[in-house]
């Protein structure tokens, strides 16, 4: 193990993003924080970020996820 390696520490990641395999929209999977006045205020910075790029992705695509049968019905 390098020297370096002891002392040098990585900031964490404040948000963890993820992107639905149906839809393609981005969206935030975890936002740690240290209280309301922080979770406020990141969540606001995290919806801009996602809503950037949800528009970017929406070019001419439904933004309704096509429906799954129920259920029992329509599948007789």
């Amino acid at each position: 193990m390098n020297i370096l390696n002891r002392y040098i520490i990585k900031p964490e990641s404040r948000f963890v993003f993820g992107q639905d395999a149906r839809t393609k929209e981005w969206y935030c999977k975890e936002l740690p924080t240290q209280d309301m006045k922080e979770a406020d205020a990141l969540i606001g910075e995290a919806n801009r970020i996602c809503n950037k790029y949800n528009k970017q992705n929406e070019g001419g695509r439904n933004k309704k996820p096509p429906t799954t049968p129920q259920k029992g019905k329509g599948l007789d």
